[in-house]
């Protein structure tokens, strides 16, 4: 809870000498009305000395609540091994099925039509193509990623998954990553940077990371995007 600030608050009078001091303080104004709220609503608090004491414990229950919600919400990664890099890939559960499925999705079409119809289910991975370019083109025009797509060709779609521990995990697991020897994050020239985890690291990537509270599962075909 967040502490309460001494002094005198804005439009307050200042203390006279008839009136207690504690009595007057802003944080045992405050005080007495949380402990009236809570009378009125037929709540009780654990004995305590004070109406600040009242608050205390008040704080303390909400931040137990709190801590005990955020321990129960799943914290699943996946990881696996991605031969474009020779690496180790990582990343949060629902971001790495979604993009597989997704990219999947798009690989398996064959024509324009299938395009047009796999657009708008797209949540996360963009659309190799410009629809725009293509609206006179009938449905049946032939189309395959590999040859077609925008962006193949110079290595920016797919994405590489090597990325995913940079943009979607968040920096506690990031460094947790960085600490671990041979791992670094690499530039390239033109698709960004990624994040080299060596194969040998994994029981090192599994330990540094349950410890932070993460649970991992390894299924390296939701990393292979399609590349040959």
């Amino acid at each position: 809870m967040p502490t309460l600030l001494a002094g005198r608050a804005p439009g307050n009078p200042p203390t006279n000498s008839g009136v207690r001091p504690e009595t007057s303080h802003p944080t045992y104004a405050r005080a007495r009305a949380v402990g009236r709220l809570w009378t009125g609503l037929g709540r009780s608090l654990l004995p305590c000395s004070s109406a600040t004491d009242s608050v205390q414990r008040l704080g303390k229950l909400a931040t137990g609540r709190a801590s005990s919600a955020r321990s129960t919400v799943p914290r699943e990664l996946l990881y696996g091994y991605w031969w474009g890099h020779e690496s180790l890939c990582v990343g949060d559960a629902e971001t790495v099925r979604t993009l597989a499925s997704e990219y999947a999705m798009v690989q398996a079409c064959t024509t324009i039509g299938d395009l047009r119809e796999a657009e708008p289910r797209l949540t996360m991975v963009p659309l190799p193509a410009d629809l725009e370019e293509l609206q006179d083109e009938p449905d049946e025009t032939p189309w395959d990623w590999q040859e077609d797509g925008l962006g193949v060709g110079d290595g920016d779609w797919p994405a590489m998954p090597t990325s995913l521990a940079l943009d979607r995990l968040d920096e506690q697991a990031r460094l947790a990553l960085l600490s671990i020897d041979g791992v670094g994050s690499v530039t390239t020239v033109f698709n960004g940077d990624y994040l080299y985890i060596p194969a040998e690291a994994e029981q090192a990537l599994i330990g540094s990371l349950t410890a932070l509270g993460y649970s991992l599962n390894r299924d390296d075909s939701l990393f292979d995007w399609g590349r040959d």
